[in-house]
């Protein structure tokens, strides 16, 4: 069953009341690593847990992988994750980023300069994701060993941009991208341009992609995205201006004699 929701929350609370009762005393709890890995967290639990990583700020290791985490959970552990800066593990693999979760980890990357580890493997994260986080880790994070960005339904074009961003980390031991939808020329093409780099020995097996999908699917996707919430807004708002006028109207009756 796992911790769910309420269970992450009294973590949460347990934790806040430990860091703040020891720091009273002069010795703030000093968590290094965090581990809640299949525990359905959800967007609430993850969200609870963020406030009090932000607290801490001494995390090394974060292990929150399978719990049904999406954008707004995920954009609320990559706040958390700013307060953090000597992370070295973050592995949220089988969450929901979709492009705005992945957004905001991308925000957050370039500050967290001692990431040995970023396993966002099947999270969603999609091409125009998998660019984003490739844009993140270009210029920093020379210590990367391992980049995890397997069954992310990624196409070619989020593959290309991974290849330049790894290419000048030297201590890189694993990249995963199996299970993406590169098709049979696109994972020949992936090799080539590792080979080219010098990074063809840190590829693992892609023997599951998935073929090549429609061109556009992940932009399309993602602007459906931010266009619910829009229209999700529209609608509370609409909500909220029929109740004011059915109490405008109920104070205009006239009160019976």
């Amino acid at each position: 069953m796992g911790l769910g929701i309420i269970g992450g929350k009294k973590v949460a609370s347990a934790l806040l009341n430990c860091y703040e009762k020891s720091r009273a005393r002069g010795r703030p709890l000093a968590l290094k690593v965090f581990q809640a890995g299949r525990n359905r967290l959800e967007n609430e639990g993850a969200t609870a847990l963020a406030e009090v990583f932000k607290q801490i700020k001494t995390l090394e290791e974060v292990h929150m992988y399978q719990n049904g985490i999406n954008a707004p959970g995920i954009r609320a552990l990559a706040g958390a994750f700013a307060e953090n800066l000597k992370l070295k593990v973050v592995n949220l693999k089988d969450n929901t980023f979709t492009v705005q979760g992945s957004m905001a980890m991308a925000k957050v990357i370039p500050i967290l300069k001692e990431l040995e580890v970023i396993n966002f493997g099947e999270c969603l994260v999609r091409t125009q994701g998998a660019i984003v986080i490739a844009e993140a880790i270009a210029d920093f994070h020379n210590s990367l060993k391992e980049l995890d960005l397997s069954y992310n339904e990624i196409k070619m074009a989020g593959a290309e941009a991974i290849v330049q961003a790894i290419k000048n980390k030297n201590n890189l031991k694993k990249l995963d991208m199996n299970g993406n939808n590169l098709g049979d020329g696109g994972c020949e093409k992936l090799k080539i341009l590792l080979q080219e780099v010098d990074k063809l020995k840190v590829l693992d097996s892609l023997s599951d992609d998935e073929g090549e999908e429609d061109e556009d699917e992940d932009y399309v996707e993602g602007e459906e995205e931010l266009g619910e919430e829009e229209e999700e807004e529209e609608e509370e708002d609409e909500e909220e201006e029929v109740k004011n006028d059915e109490n405008k109207t109920h104070q205009k009756q006239p009160m019976p004699i």
